[in-house]
């Protein structure tokens, strides 16, 4: 699964829900995304897992989820070409991070600049979250789900990218099998976009940022506070225009090239000052935002449309299918996605929210899970089980070892494990001696195919379990 029905390359990419969006957004991924759309099938995934500011504020991450999808909507991001999605809501995420994790050296990790900045912090006597130190491995794992080629990013993102090509390359030597594509970078017109105040970059923590919602008024009285040329203390004095936050705009915003062009030269040789400068930056800030503030009003007044994007995207996007139970009813990341949709799992089950109720999450009674046989099981034999979940049977290198020992356990009264995802027994036939010898041990379907029992195309030939091979552990 590496491409759509018309053969195009699969891009992901996403944002964490920490609140609306700005111009550094924009300029660094925003503007690359929707001409991407139209050449790529792409994944615009929602990352709220990774909230990690306000991750006890349900109400806050639900109105920050649903900022971020007003935004794509707002600039023109096209839910029925491409798929909005929630992370949380796609419980193979937490799960592929899980399995990853178990295969990726700590040294790997401790290269990535993201985290070396956390272990700074740790070591100032700052309270840092365990997740943290397994952050980036979280966003390895969401690129290698939909198996994607491309994935636009700010030039700050390129060492998260590095690490996952690295990850890939080392889960194939493993397989030997071209499982995951070696994704490669897109970084955006403007790779980095400075603060109002000149930091190096604009961020909404720093309060050095215009918001793609910011009103006319906003927009200018923010555009008359940004900083220009320090050493410039008269108009009549000659000016710097490279590095100067004023001009950097107005090459990323404001399309009448020649008016640029006049400004800059006069700003060089002092014929012009700074309040004419700022005065037709933003005019042309207020010009660009107008059609992106009109289109955000519209979904703002039909909320539905907002929901049905994200359940529509998250539902339709092809990503494989797991036997673990519903992360509706599991996680709590989940809970603040469903909160932001007002909907129920993806998978329709009975732990759905109800709908007419968007912004709860009322969740209806569950009844008590019966534990599986394989509940039991050890960490290092979880993972060891779970490999072949990644790669069809028949391709495997190992297809045809003998199946282990206590291998041919059904899952008992649930049908299926919710961790190996083997068929239950055949009818009639339990544990007993005669039972457990006829009993098959068929294949796990491949990390694109898990949606249920495995098809006879891709299932095993039954293999015969050897009488040592079926003592009980």
């Amino acid at each position: 699964m590496t491409s759509d029905s018309t053969g195009r390359r699969r891009i992901l990419t996403g944002i964490r829900p920490t609140g609306a969006l700005h111009l550094g957004h924009y300029a660094g991924a925003l503007e690359n995304w929707i001409r991407l759309q139209r050449e790529y099938e792409c994944f615009f995934l929602i990352a709220d897992y990774q909230v990690s500011d306000y991750a006890d504020d349900m109400e806050r991450v639900r109105e920050s989820v649903i900022e971020v999808a007003l935004d794509w909507l707002a600039v023109g991001l096209d839910p029925e070409g491409s798929h909005f999605t929630i992370e949380s809501m796609v419980p193979e995420h937490a799960e592929l991070t899980t399995w990853l994790s178990w295969w990726v050296p700590l040294g790997m990790l401790q290269r990535n600049p993201t985290l070396k900045a956390e272990m700074a912090d740790l070591e100032q006597g700052k309270s840092v979250p365990v997740a943290f130190f397994n952050y980036p491995m979280m966003q390895v794992a969401n690129i290698l789900m939909p198996k994607a080629h491309l994935v636009p990013v700010g030039d700050d993102q390129l060492p998260h990218i590095e690490l996952t090509r690295e990850v890939a390359r080392r889960f194939n030597r493993m397989f030997e099998r071209d499982v995951f594509p070696e994704p490669e970078a897109l970084v955006g017109r403007v790779a980095r976009l400075v603060g109002l105040d000149g930091d190096a970059k604009m961020s909404k923590s720093r309060g050095n940022a215009i918001f793609l919602k910011d009103d006319a008024v906003t927009v200018t009285q923010k555009v008359r506070g940004m900083f220009t040329d320090p050493t410039r203390l008269r108009a009549t004095d000659p000016g710097h225009v490279e590095g100067n936050p004023v001009f950097i705009y107005h090459d990323a915003f404001n399309p009448n090239v020649e008016e640029v062009n006049d400004l800059k030269e006069r700003y060089l040789v002092g014929k012009v000052g700074d309040v004419e400068v700022k005065t037709k930056l933003a005019a042309a800030l207020n010009a660009f935002l107008d059609p992106i503030r009109e289109r955000r009003a519209y979904f703002e007044a039909h909320p539905a449309e907002v929901r049905e994007a994200l359940e529509a995207g998250t539902a339709r996007a092809p990503w494989p299918r797991s036997a673990t139970p519903c992360a509706s009813t599991t996680s709590t990341a989940s809970a603040k996605s469903l909160a932001a949709t007002g909907s129920g799992c993806r998978r329709r089950c009975r732990h759905a929210v109800a709908p007419s109720v968007p912004d709860s999450v009322r969740a209806e009674p569950v009844e008590a899970r019966r534990q599986s046989n394989h509940t039991s099981m050890s960490p290092r034999r979880i993972a060891r089980e779970s490999r072949p979940c990644l790669v069809r049977r028949d391709e495997h290198p190992r297809a045809l070892t003998p199946a282990r020992r206590g291998s041919d356990r059904g899952p008992g009264v649930m049908g299926r494990s919710p961790i190996t995802n083997h068929p239950p027994l055949p009818k009639g036939e339990g544990a007993g001696g005669e039972g457990r010898a006829r009993s098959a041990r068929y294949s796990l379907t491949s990390l694109t195919e898990r949606s249920g029992r495995p098809p006879d195309s891709v299932r095993a030939e039954p293999v015969e379990s050897h009488p040592s091979q079926t003592t009980p552990r």
